[in-house]
């Protein structure tokens, strides 16, 4: 039996589509060697919580590409190998439950990118200890809670650009920095920073010596206030002629501009 499972409905199919709307405890029954499962591309709207507990040899599953709006805990034991989960492209809104990971302590690369999500509970990460590279960009949060990755100690590579992010925990940066210092890579461009946050952020991250967007390389100034709507104050009145030559008063600048 080969070690790989590619869902789909023609085996010339390179998108990996069957057309399945939902998967069902058993699915994978007997499939007890496999190692990796392909489900891209289909209309999974629903996964039954133990659907994989059947491949208990299972290191990687993609399911990029589906309607999953709600992502059911993995049970005890159902993939107790799993290395790789990819959920890219979904229509997850939230992470509510702190135990939605903690069957699969051994992720190293975990990708919720491109979804809808608003809310991450504090703990969802907590049990994932081995956990390398984390995408969590171009969603819709705006909350990270303090010490959310205290125990991702062995994360290198973390993002959450394109999300509604305005602030961070301070010393965010330096603090992932500390508990691992192969920690090499943040990417946060693209949310609405407010000015002093970014500030901030710019700062931590150049003083723990871990990468940052190529927005925000310190080559050129930049208006770190551009995505944060801002609307010109009203003219004052106008001043009355004077002889000798004419007042006119400018307004001052609303945006501020870096050059770090």
């Amino acid at each position: 039996m080969r070690p790989w499972c590619r869902v789909r409905r023609y085996p010339e199919d390179r998108d990996d589509n069957c057309g399945a709307a939902e998967l069902r405890e058993g699915a994978f029954v007997g499939l007890t060697n496999i190692t990796i499962i392909y489900m891209r591309n289909n209309a999974v709207a629903r996964k039954d919580p133990g659907v994989f507990r059947h491949a208990p040899s299972l290191k990687s599953l993609y399911f990029e590409d589906n309607k999953l709006s709600e992502l059911p805990a993995f049970p005890e034991r159902s993939c107790p190998r799993l290395t790789t989960l990819s959920l890219t492209s979904n229509r997850l809104t939230g992470l509510p439950d702190a135990g939605t990971f903690s069957a699969c302590a051994h992720i190293q690369d975990l990708y919720l990118d491109y979804n809808r999500i608003t809310y991450l509970h504090p703990e969802l990460f907590s049990s994932l200890v081995e956990l390398v590279n984390l995408y969590l960009h171009d969603n819709k949060i705006a909350f990270i809670p303090d010490q959310m990755f205290a125990r991702n100690t062995k994360l290198r590579r973390l993002q959450l650009n394109n999300n509604r992010l305005t602030y961070l925990p301070q010393d965010f940066v330096s603090g992932l920095k500390q508990a691992n210092a192969d920690f090499d890579t943040f990417l946060f461009d693209g949310n609405p920073w407010h000015c002093a946050c970014l500030l901030e952020l710019l700062a931590d991250a150049k003083s723990a010596g871990v990468g940052r967007p190529r927005h925000h390389d310190g080559t050129r100034p930049e208006c770190v206030c551009r995505r944060v709507p801002v609307r010109a104050p009203p003219p004052p009145p106008p001043t009355p002629r004077r002889e000798g030559g004419a007042c006119e008063p400018g307004l001052l600048p609303v945006l501020c501009s870096v050059l770090l």
